[in-house]
């Protein structure tokens, strides 16, 4: 299975709203990171290990997609 974790990525901060996205940019610091990151991962993983299996994908392979977007998220920051 082929996804663009960049496509991933759009679709996932898409996801996360608006309005979050700036509270957690205004607030993020080293240590909120891990936080921040987790609730990112306990509101939209569901979603995205639904899509990737539709897709005919692994568990496997939507943790890898998963993981990819938050670094391409995180690097947006």
């Amino acid at each position: 299975m082929v996804i663009s974790a960049r496509k991933f990525a759009l679709k996932v901060m898409k996801a996360v709203s608006e309005a979050d996205k700036m509270s957690a940019i205004a607030t993020i610091s080293p240590t909120d990171r891990e936080v921040f990151f987790e609730e990112i991962y306990e509101s939209v993983f569901s979603a995205v290990a639904a899509f990737v299996n539709d897709m005919r994908g692994s568990y496997q392979d939507a943790k890898d997609i998963f993981q990819d977007a938050l670094i391409i998220y995180f690097e947006k920051l």
